[in-house]
């Protein structure tokens, strides 16, 4: 019982296994993988002929390894044909007749155009990698539509060959080629008419059967040979490829050309010609070819591989029956799958390729974010192709190499995944999606604002006359054609439409495919008006910026505004502005904003035009701020003029015409003129400034001749008043002269106040003195007695005076002998003392 559990069990497990392998996500995201944190669909297209372009943004777990540390962001693109067996798969290289060299996918997918009319290529991605540092030849096996240009097989662990059959089989592994070369004889159409075996390659010359001798073996100087008895064939090629790998005398060639000379027995001493090969049988083997035949010498695939029409080299297989094939690789080892490990998990960007259940082939490119730490492994890359629905997958060049580019609607090819080199690399091929070229080239015969007239202009595809049953759509709306343009009409303006052509083609296998051509065409928009900016005059502060306007019939401006930086200018269009205050020699920038009305919709747009910029002057100097004709009225004319005149150099202003001067009054003001017939003669006036130095400032108007005259009432005077009158002589009714006041005592009757005036002063005098400072004339200081025994010499006698009692008064004697009886006390005291 147990035993029955446990196979019960298996076979439950086995089951839920083969579901996992089998289930695939949707083909816009990867959200279902577990290497996966967040996806987001970016492109969902379909391009020519039913191919889709998907774009995926997705974060994701570096080699497995669920660490948030592992996280990198990518972008993954591919290309799927899904069934369609119109499909393709073209390997090709560059031109050169004689060199690899190398292209860019975009370049090589418009050669392979332009050297097979009759097909398109839908899209490319690069292919093998290559010898970048010397002529890039890729490093494996090339096969290029039927051509072996490269017969050597690279011999390292993991790499192997990639190749496509004509009808879309896929082939891989390690290629089996042929031990010879073969000489092939094809038609005017490169189909092959009859092939023989070449016996011998640049060695000694055999005996029987075909020798073919080259120049690449000449490496220390020509060979001369001697072809006595010998049939020579001289091949002038068109393509010549000797390969920097393999054998040195064989394995390593591919050549074609026409042949331009058969020789019987040449002799000796015989060199191989620039540019040709040599072709040489000691028997009949060379009798069936003639001059201008078209002939090539290649080896062949054999065995599973011999129909295999198109290779590119690969350099590791990483998903194989579905499943991934290097689960975190930087903790296993996987050194049996791998020659290069340190390339499993790298930081690069990506280029794979898958294969479907159904046999179709994907192209994919996964790109990594500049800024992350890990590129996408070999695990991711598998584990995004097995969630599309492959069960193969292959690695090809990536890093810089990795590239994919579109063919345009409008031709051409561009370049949307990779050029990690900041530019699309030229690599050593391409690997291209082929179809047929219905034949047709959708044309715009003519589109408006509202409408778009479409037609198919055939070219020169041979598979146009397999294509029936067209219909062009539009909106959703879908229309027959037959053979004569539709007209699509309603639409919005300044939008883009693609259109589609549905086209059926016959193909040679009887099936019947369903086509599609796309082209790209967008509504016209309203021409808003046309502004163009000029400084008309400038000086150091200062300058008068014009602008003219070029705008559609009907076309109405409104809400002029110029602006210069905070500052804004509201004026008539075609109106100059004069702008002060600015600061020598700084530049300046000036826009404009208005509203243009279409008189087609009645819609009002609102216009921001470019920005101007100009700058100032170092030094003053006069400008003419305004000049312009402001009344036109029979032969009556009126000029607004105006200047400025910051450095002082104006001697004086004036009008011209006729070589008469006519001086203006003032800086700015009107200057009329009468008797100018314009039905007779058009007229010059030009505004000039006369300085003291002899420098003419000057602008000038021109009026045109008329037809006839406006008349005067048209056009009314408009009065300039000075001082109530204007210069025609009509005086203002309203005018009232301006007021001379009359100040008496500081007042004027009009009530108005005098500022300076000052009041009368009136002296106040306080014992002789003002508080002004001015001094009485007429004080006189009070008299105060000076009384002597009560009696003033004033003669006012004291009041109060009392005699003092009468003494006795001491002579003159007896003072002297008082003094001289203090003399000699004091001379004896001084005697006594000194005794002492």
């Amino acid at each position: 019982m147990k035993r029955l559990i446990k196979l019960l069990f298996s076979l439950v497990l086995v089951t839920i296994l083969s579901f996992t392998v089998i289930v695939k996500a949707s083909v816009e995201d990867f959200s279902s993988l577990d290497v996966v944190k967040t996806s987001s669909v970016m492109t969902d297209q379909e391009l020519d002929a039913g191919v889709k372009l998907y774009q995926v943004g997705t974060t994701a777990y570096n080699d497995g390894i669920i660490e948030e540390t592992r996280l990198n962001d990518y972008v993954v693109s591919w290309l799927d044909y899904g069934d369609n067996p119109s499909v393709r798969i073209v390997n090709w290289t560059s031109d050169f007749i004689e060199d690899w060299g190398g292209g860019k996918a975009t370049v090589l997918a418009q050669k392979y155009e332009e050297s097979h009319p009759g097909y398109l290529v839908v899209g490319a991605i690069n292919g093998d990698f290559f010898h970048i540092t010397e002529n890039d030849e890729v490093v494996n096996l090339s096969m290029q539509e039927g051509e072996m240009l490269k017969p050597y097989v690279m011999d390292a662990l993991g790499s192997g060959v990639l190749g496509w059959t004509y009808d879309g089989r896929i082939v891989s592994g390690i290629p089996t080629i042929s031990d010879s070369m073969y000489l092939e004889v094809l038609d005017a159409d490169k189909n092959k008419l009859n092939e023989k075996t070449i016996s011998s390659v640049n060695g000694a010359i055999s005996e029987t059967g075909i020798t073919l001798l080259t120049k690449d073996i000449e490496k220390n100087g020509e060979i001369e040979y001697d072809f006595t008895g010998m049939t020579v064939v001289e091949l002038n090629y068109t393509l010549h490829r000797f390969s920097l790998d393999g054998n040195h005398n064989n394995d390593r060639l591919f050549v074609k050309g026409n042949i331009t000379k058969i020789s019987k027995d040449l002799g000796s001493g015989s060199v191989i010609p620039e540019r040709c090969v040599y072709l040489v049988a000691k028997d009949d083997s060379l009798d069936h070819l003639k001059v201008d035949d078209f002939v090539r010498c290649q080896y062949h695939l054999t065995g599973k591989w011999a129909d295999v029409y198109n290779t590119t080299g690969y350099y590791d297989k990483i998903l194989e029956n579905g499943k991934s094939m290097f689960y975190q690789s930087s903790r296993n080892d996987y050194s049996h799958l791998a020659g290069d490990l340190s390339y499993v998990n790298c930081k690069k960007n990506r280029t794979v390729i898958g294969m479907k259940e159904d046999g179709s082939t994907v192209f994919m490119t996964i790109e990594y974010r500049k800024d992350g730490n890990y590129g996408a492994s070999y695990y991711e890359c598998a584990e995004y192709l097995r969630s599309i629905g492959c069960v193969e997958g292959w690695l090809l060049d990536g890093g810089g190499s990795t590239s994919m580019a579109l063919r345009q609607p409008s031709g051409g090819f561009k370049l949307i995944a990779g050029g990690s080199d900041g530019q699309e690399r030229s690599n050593g091929n391409a690997m291209l999606l082929v179809v047929k070229d219905p034949g047709m080239t959708p044309v715009m015969k003519n589109v408006t604002r509202f409408s778009a007239t479409v037609g198919l202009q055939d070219n020169d595809s041979p598979f146009r006359k397999d294509v029936f049953d067209i219909k062009m759509e539009l909106n959703g709306e879908v229309y027959d054609y037959n053979d004569e343009p539709l007209t699509f009409n309603n639409l919005e303006e300044d939008t883009e439409y693609t259109i589609t052509i549905h086209y059926k083609m016959n193909l040679e296998n009887g099936k019947v495919f369903s086509g599609k051509l796309y082209r790209t065409f967008e509504t016209f928009a309203f021409t808003a008006p046309n502004v163009t900016f000029s400084v008309a005059q400038k000086s150091n502060t200062e300058l008068v910026l014009a602008h003219k306007i070029r705008k559609a019939d009907g076309v109405e401006i409104s809400n002029f505004v110029i602006h210069q930086g905070d500052t804004t200018y509201n004026v008539n269009p075609g109106e100059s502005i004069h702008v002060t205050n600015l600061t020598p020699l700084s530049n300046y920038e000036f826009y404009a904003t208005f509203d243009a009305y279409d008189p087609v919709t009645s819609n009002i747009y609102h216009i921001t035009t470019k920005t101007y910029e100009c700058s100032t002057l170092k030094e003053a100097r006069p400008i003419i701020t305004c000049f312009k004709l402001v009344k036109h009225a029979g032969t009556v004319l009126e000029f607004e003029y105006g200047y400025s005149d910051q450095s002082n150099k104006v001697e004086y202003a004036y009008i011209e015409f006729f070589g008469s001067e006519n001086i203006v009054e003032g800086t700015n003001g009107i200057k009329r003129f009468e008797g100018f017939d314009l039905t007779q003669s058009s007229y010059t006036f030009t505004f000039r400034l006369k300085t003291a130095t002899g420098e003419i400032v000057s602008d000038k108007i021109i009026l045109e001749q008329m037809d006839e005259l406006p008349p005067s009432e048209e056009i009314p005077h408009t009065h300039t008043f000075v001082e109530g009158k204007c210069e025609c002589g009509e005086v203002d009714p309203n005018y009232v002269p301006p007021h001379v006041h009359n100040f008496v005592e500081g007042k004027c009757e009009c009530g108005e106040t005098d500022p300076n005036y000052v009041e009368p002063h009136t002296h106040t005098f306080v014992e002789g003195k003002c508080e002004c400072g001015e001094v009485d004339p007429n004080y006189v200081p009070p008299h105060v007695h000076n009384f002597v025994e009560g009696k003033c010499e004033c003669g006012e006698i004291d009041p109060n005076y009392t005699p003092e009692p009468t003494k006795k008064k001491c002579g003159k004697k007896n003072v002297n002998l008082l003094v001289e009886i203090m003399c000699i006390t004091s001379l004896f005291v001084i005697l006594l003392k000194k005794r002492k």
